[in-house]
């Protein structure tokens, strides 16, 4: 062999070794890391499942102080299903429509809801949010930070009838339990799916 060839073949194998050496230690390393022996330095979780997240019960908005119901025909809503029961947002926006309310749209509200109805209002529209609560028992209305005309009404599992329109009447609303002043009242930030 010439000189030449010696060192070309050196230098082949040193370059060959390096790299068979790098892998045999990039797999004792991969295989550490698979059964946990040592933890990756990028292990975090990438998501998590919504239902997996605490989400703090919303707080009632109170009605503001002396407010009546208001007519039905000047109230436009949204109409969500927050559950895993098929069509309850149509028909339940097809009741809304037969009391009187306009219902711009509907929809699923994939977070999910366990009350009865969730009622998501500005803070001008908290009569109108009261007076759909009259119809749908155990609702609750919830100040939701937005510009929109529309007020949401997200059907949860605890949802069972809608009330009659008689049901709404035209006393003044009382003030829930626990419920919060508009003034005071945090938005309902949790309640968001849009």
């Amino acid at each position: 062999m010439t000189s030449r060839r010696r060192r070309l073949h050196q230098r082949q194998s040193v370059i060959f070794g390096s790299l068979a050496l790098l892998l045999v230690i990039t797999l004792i390393v991969a295989i550490t890391h698979f059964f946990g022996i040592l933890p990756s330095p990028f292990a975090r979780d990438f998501s998590t499942d919504p239902a997996d997240r605490p989400t703090p019960a919303p707080t009632a908005v109170c009605p503001p102080e002396g407010a009546a119901p208001v007519d039905p025909a000047g109230v436009t809503l949204n109409v969500f299903n927050g559950t895993s029961r098929t069509g309850l947002a149509a028909a339940t926006a097809k009741l809304l429509d037969e009391r009187g309310f306009t219902v711009a749209k509907t929809g699923n509200f994939d977070l999910g809801y366990d009350g009865s109805a969730l009622i998501r209002v500005n803070e001008d529209q908290i009569a109108a949010g009261y007076t759909v609560s009259r119809l749908i028992e155990g609702s609750l209305v919830v100040l939701h930070p937005r510009e929109s005309e529309t007020v949401d009404v997200i059907i949860g599992d605890g949802y069972s009838n809608m009330g009659s329109v008689e049901d709404i009447g035209t006393d003044p609303f009382e003030r829930p339990d626990n419920c919060r002043p508009a003034e005071e009242a945090a938005p309902a930030e949790q309640t968001s799916d849009e």
